[in-house]
């Protein structure tokens, strides 16, 4: 809950740099996790 409201804050704040690394960071670690998940289902 405290990253979603500091993303609302950052998008609302318009610190562009650290937004758009947040959601790099997301992106990656949801890539991440999905490639572990289909290598584990096989």
């Amino acid at each position: 809950m405290v990253k979603v409201s500091r993303l609302l804050y950052l998008a609302l704040v318009g610190e562009e740099d650290d937004f758009k690394r947040c959601l790099r960071s997301i992106g990656d670690f949801l890539k991440t996790f999905f490639h572990e998940w289909e290598l584990t289902i096989g």
